[in-house]
């Protein structure tokens, strides 16, 4: 069973590329970032981090960057039914990170974090 899950992903794209950024829009905004997915294979590092394990909120989900590839300009994030043992599994742990015994399902989750950022803007992402 493959389904997939979009929601926590930050991405910001604009329909235009980097190598023809516009000028100010006739609303005042200018763009300062993009990225298209034009090549396949994986993202590029120097705007997309992965985050890796059990992360927030006790979801059910494993993120691993196996899960997220480049394929015909779109940005695919796998999720996957699977079962794993959790590398991180400590018998008796009181984190719900650490007492799973296994993984159930895995995804992806990328962030522009510690590599592209802005205070204040308008992001406009297709998905």
């Amino acid at each position: 069973m493959k389904f997939f899950r979009t929601s926590i992903l930050t991405l910001c794209s604009i329909g235009s590329s980097l190598a023809t950024p516009p000028e100010i829009t006739s609303d005042g905004y200018k763009l300062v970032w993009a990225d298209e997915f034009e090549t396949d294979g994986k993202p590029d590092p120097k705007n997309w981090v992965y985050e890796k394990g059990f992360v927030r909120n006790k979801e059910l989900q494993w993120y691993q960057p196996e899960n997220a590839n480049i394929k015909d300009g779109k940005l695919v994030i796998e999720g996957k039914h699977e079962k794993r043992l959790n590398p991180n599994f400590q018998e008796g742990h009181s984190s719900w990170k650490r007492y799973r015994y296994h993984i159930n399902y895995t995804s992806a989750c990328l962030t522009t974090k510690n590599r592209q950022s802005w205070q204040y803007g308008r992001f406009e992402i297709k998905a």
